[in-house]
């Protein structure tokens, strides 16, 4: 899987802002991501410890990020829906999913 936008998305600036990769990797350590928000156009990056947030075991569980401006938010999100009594996930997307944050942690 590419890691970088193609030649010609990276020359016309118009880079695509979604993606997904998947696969069976190893667990990661971090999370590096830079953006640039289209608000203010300022430019913003995170580097994500995932060593004490991500479960040992990620078969069957997907990591997902959210960006709103200046704000990231990282989740574990597996595609089981989650029971009726169980509050719904905060990302978008995934609302009725059981989820959970690991960045930021409150």
């Amino acid at each position: 899987m590419p890691t970088q936008p193609d030649a010609d998305a990276y020359a016309s600036g118009k880079i695509p802002q979604s993606a997904i990769v998947y696969g069976n990797f190893p667990v990661g350590e971090f999370l590096f991501v830079k953006w640039k928000s289209k608000s203010n156009n300022e430019i913003y990056s995170r580097l994500i410890d995932l060593r004490r947030s991500l479960p040992s075991d990620m078969d069957d569980k997907h990591i997902y990020f959210y960006i709103k401006d200046a704000e990231i938010f990282v989740y574990v999100v597996t595609y089981k829906p989650h029971g009726d009594n169980v509050e719904d996930c905060s990302a978008p997307v995934f609302r009725k999913f059981v989820c959970s944050v690991i960045y930021p942690l409150h």
